[in-house]
């Protein structure tokens, strides 16, 4: 069973041989440590910090399941992550090889956190890692590279994904998304527009089965050519290439503007998102109901438990990213929901006739999101 444990510390496990900011000694922070020791994730904001770590563990196991990024981790070298207001660039630290691999990253915490960007960074010294853990002692490591951490990283990041898809769209329409065997060629580390990384990555994972074929050549040459391409499609050309790849992004156009069991999928998803359980979203300590379900309006009749409030802003912000690319009608419905929230949040810091006029309100909209 998954654990991320919270931990309430005044000093920052940062990575060694590199300065901490000033006043960093002296900050509040709050630390997560996810399970195995994998990730140790230091910010000022509680819930964000444990948002940041459930996302990390949760792209693992995606990464491991479903593209084949096996990744090791020494328990004392995690990953260790710095969010704080004052930062105004998400960087990578890394330092070392195998198991005395050392990797840090640093991020804006609160407005300036870029969401897609982190993801980027995160994916990049995963590859690293994982690249690393492949290639025999002594032999270079190669660079990751910067198409498919680009193309990558918003299949991680709902929030960012519908909208570049719709704009990678709109571009193939008029002939100007590059091919995936334009972009990916060894050493192709500029690439192009976001969203044409992010169609080529896309078609890269749906057009060959055999990840390890992928990685094999990544690993080997730095990149997939337009001659692998040919190779790994069975097609007789660059042409041939070409036209699988048309035939592809077709059909994707026709899924992406038109999905008959979206409906339905969106009211099941949405269904799991209103049952919110503590140990889901992080929350750890004696006093806090771990594996209990439950539902917003069981929550407004336990707003002065310590732990309501850090559930309640969690759940906010992963519909929040769970909003974006959704239809209108969606949209809306969604919206009604973390209205009524913010209506709770509000309630909890009030009292008397107040806090009662702010429970009327949060009835009211969670009775018309339940209606729609």
């Amino acid at each position: 069973m998954r654990r991320i444990a919270v931990l309430w510390l005044l000093v920052l496990p940062g990575l060694t041989g590199l300065r901490s900011e000033e006043g960093w000694e002296t900050a509040d922070w709050k630390t997560v440590r996810t399970e195995e020791n994998r990730f140790v994730v230091n910010g000022l904001d509680s819930p964000g910090t444990q948002g940041v770590a459930l996302w990390m563990e949760d792209t693992l196991r995606r990464l491991n399941r479903e593209f084949g990024v096996r990744v090791a981790f020494e328990p004392l070298r995690p990953v260790v992550v710095v969010l704080h207001p004052d930062l105004e660039n998400i960087r990578l630290f890394q330092q070392g090889r195998g198991r005395g691999l050392v990797q840090e990253i640093r991020a804006p915490e609160g407005e300036g956190f870029d969401s897609l960007r982190f993801a980027e960074t995160f994916l990049e010294a995963m590859l690293y890692r994982f690249m690393d853990q492949q290639v025999a002692e002594g032999r270079p490591v190669p660079q990751v590279p910067g198409w498919l951490t680009r193309g990558w990283a918003p299949e991680f990041v709902p929030e960012r994904r519908g909208a570049l898809q719709a704009g990678g769209l709109s571009r193939w329409r008029t002939g100007q998304l590059n091919p995936p065997y334009s972009l990916t060629g060894p050493g192709a580390l500029a690439g192009g527009a976001s969203e044409d990384d992010l169609w080529a990555v896309a078609f890269l994972w749906a057009a060959v089965p055999d990840r390890e074929r992928i990685w094999r050549e990544i690993l080997k040459s730095g990149g997939l050519s337009a001659a692998w391409w040919r190779q790994a499609l069975d097609a007789g050309s660059v042409r041939d290439v070409h036209l699988a790849w048309e035939v592809w992004m077709a059909g994707r156009e026709r899924r992406f503007l038109a999905n008959p069991a979206a409906e339905a999928l969106f009211r099941e998803q949405l269904a799991r998102e209103l049952v919110l359980i503590p140990g889901r979203f992080g929350l750890d300590g004696e006093e806090v109901p771990r594996e209990e379900r439950f539902s917003l309006a069981e929550l407004a009749d336990t707003l002065d438990e310590h732990w309501v409030s850090y559930l309640l802003q969690a759940w906010r912000s992963r519909m929040s990213m769970l909003r974006f690319g959704q239809r209108a009608e969606r949209l809306q419905i969604m919206d009604l929901y973390i209205q009524a929230v913010d209506t709770l949040l509000e309630a909890r810091s009030l009292r008397g006739a107040r806090r009662e006029e702010a429970l009327a309100r949060f009835r009211r909209l969670y009775q018309a999101a339940e209606d729609l």
